[in-house]
């Protein structure tokens, strides 16, 4: 009987996963139609093109950055009265991404968790990361 169950279970992942792999995904506002709200909540997507996105981070001027880590980049959403108003790539190429955070007593130190070490920059400069450890 566990085996049969099993089976069935495996059956419907795998079937489910072939569906959403193969099938035209609404964007925009229909991507969120399935959702059921109580009539005093709203949503709507704040972002898009983001693919991989893992970690979100606030800046001190209340813009957002995202690692990507799959995509090896770290993204600027730039946020004006709380809409996204631009968004870029401002770090590419980098090793899988994942860790963001700026420092506390210098909100413009940005620091970037690589696989294989940890990067610091002054943002909103001209400056370049800068290696200030390695990972193992």
């Amino acid at each position: 009987m566990k085996r049969v169950v099993s089976i069935i279970v495996l059956a419907l992942l795998l079937g489910g996963a072939a569906y959403y792999f193969s099938s035209k995904k609404p964007t925009g506002g229909a991507a969120l139609s399935f959702l059921k709200l109580p009539p005093e909540f709203k949503i709507e997507i704040f972002a898009e093109n983001l693919p991989g996105a893992r970690m979100m981070h606030f800046d001190g001027l209340g813009n957002m950055w995202v690692s990507r880590t799959k995509s090896g980049a770290v993204s600027l959403l730039e946020i004006e009265n709380g809409k996204v108003t631009h968004q870029s790539d401002v770090f590419r190429g980098l090793k899988n991404p994942h860790g963001i955070a700026t420092d506390p007593q210098d909100p413009f130190n940005f620091y970037i968790a690589e696989e294989d070490k940890i990067s610091k920059v002054r943002i909103y400069s001209e400056g370049t990361l800068e290696k200030i450890a390695d990972l193992p």
